[in-house]
């Protein structure tokens, strides 16, 4: 059973590093996608990113993610204020940069994050 446990964690390791290892060619995507305003696939994009995030343990990748698909369906794939997707993707370059150097970032005391939550707060209130 140990070695049953060994493999797991080893092909789990795997996974996750494989995932990181692309990562920068999904970030180079949703600058793609966002600089030709193609809602639709960014909101595609987010969705598969909040799946896969929480598959290989990167919640916070799976947290932003989350917020900006749901700002997209929200508007229906007509944003109003695309400042809240750029600081999307600040933040998943940052999520990316500590989860290289095995110190995942704290996103409750991240700037970026609490503006990103201020200014979906103040959407919110706007309807």
């Amino acid at each position: 059973m140990k070695t049953q446990n060994k493999s797991l964690s080893q092909l789990l390791i795997q996974i996750r590093s494989d995932y990181l290892e692309s990562f920068p060619t999904r970030l180079t995507l949703l600058r793609e996608l966002l600089n030709a305003q193609n809602w639709t696939a960014l909101e595609t994009e987010y969705h598969k990113l909040k799946g896969n995030g929480h598959t290989v343990g990167i919640s916070n990748v799976s947290t932003v993610a989350g917020e900006l698909e749901s700002y997209l369906k929200k508007h229906k794939g007509n944003p109003a204020d695309i400042k809240i997707l750029e600081i999307g993707h600040v933040l998943f370059d940052k999520i990316y940069q500590s989860e290289l150097n095995d110190k995942p970032l704290k996103l409750e005391s991240d700037l970026q994050w609490n503006e990103l939550g201020s200014l979906l707060a103040l959407d919110h209130l706007k309807k």
